[in-house]
């Protein structure tokens, strides 16, 4: 049997959807605008040369990026204000050794309330 549109309604409001928590919680995002999905742009580094690409050259350095620490601190921050999904970007995000630690943090379920 197929789900219909009154099961889809019912979906909706299980503890599971993202949406359903932040309304049981007051719903803190809700009040403030906080957003339910983050872009993070991890680093403008890119190994391609893409004549189309809007990637700021003069920022293609590792020195101005964000560190390891300091992009966690971001990540839990984000998950403490009800942020419910973050895309990883950039430039290229594989660019970064650390994408698989990152990853991890933000997927951490201890990290979130």
């Amino acid at each position: 049997m197929s789900p219909t549109l009154t099961d889809a309604g019912v979906a909706a409001s299980v503890a599971s959807d993202g949406l359903a928590v932040l309304e049981g919680r007051g719903s803190t995002a809700e009040t403030f605008g906080i957003p339910l999905a983050v872009l993070a742009e991890l680093t403008h580094r890119c190994p391609l040369q893409c004549p189309y690409c809007s990637n700021p050259v003069e920022l293609d350095r590792g020195s101005s990026e964000l560190s390891t620490e300091e992009w966690k601190k971001v990540l839990s921050e984000l998950a403490e204000i009800g942020v419910l999904q973050i895309h990883f970007s950039g430039g290229e995000p594989t660019a970064r050794k650390d994408l698989v630690e990152l990853v991890q943090h933000a997927s951490d379920p201890r990290r979130c309330s």
